[in-house]
């Protein structure tokens, strides 16, 4: 390969490597210029042979910048940049989570809660800890929060829909029932539920 030749090909790496071109692009100019080489060569082979002292005139040499030719060097501005797509798998992920959504008619979220932060104040003494959750849940044609509490691995209502339609049992046998301050404590779980997990507005 000639030294223009191989000038042209190492700009045309450079620009690989610096995003400028494509790799198709690259390698369409790369087999450009390797055309024009091998046709060069074989043009000189079949040339016939003359005894006129005279050469012929030979074609002015295209100019050459940065080493690559203006007919081999790929039309870099011409390239259109294909628009982000998701893919096919991560459209099916996206598909299934808000079919999942729509289907359950639900929105849910959940807060721990944890005997130590709450001394005396805590409603549930048998245990350390509580899961409080709140679901939007449609009945019939009626939305409605239902708010619950984990305890030991086993869910409870703690508002009236989770007790009513919701069918949650109730967690209040296992509260003391002389302490005023563990009533406003629940009752302070059930309205963070509803403003807070479940973003309900009356």
């Amino acid at each position: 390969m000639s030294g223009p030749v191989s000038d042209a090909v190492a700009e045309l790496i450079a620009m690989r490597a610096a995003g400028e071109i494509t790799p198709d692009e690259f390698n369409a100019a790369r087999g450009r210029l390797r055309g024009e080489t091998a046709g060069a060569a074989a043009s000189e082979r079949e040339a016939p042979f003359h005894s006129d002292p005279q050469p012929a005139a030979l074609a002015a040499p295209e100019p050459v910048e940065h080493g690559v030719r203006p007919s081999a060097a790929p039309k870099v501005g011409f390239t259109a940049k294909k628009p982000f797509r998701l893919g096919r798998k991560a459209l099916l992920v996206v598909g299934g989570l808000l079919f999942g959504i729509l289907a359950l008619g639900s929105i849910a979220g959940q807060k721990h809660y944890k005997r130590a932060d709450y001394g005396a104040a805590w409603p549930y003494p048998a245990y350390d800890s509580a899961t409080v959750r709140c679901t939007v849940k449609t009945f019939g044609s009626t939305d409605r929060p239902v708010a619950t509490v984990e305890l030991g691995g086993v869910t409870y209502g703690l508002n009236g829909p989770a007790l009513g339609v919701g069918g949650y049992p109730d967690p209040r046998p296992f509260e003391p029932s002389d302490k005023t301050a563990i009533l406003a404590t629940r009752q302070a779980m059930i309205n963070d539920a509803l403003t807070n997990l479940c973003r309900w507005r009356q």
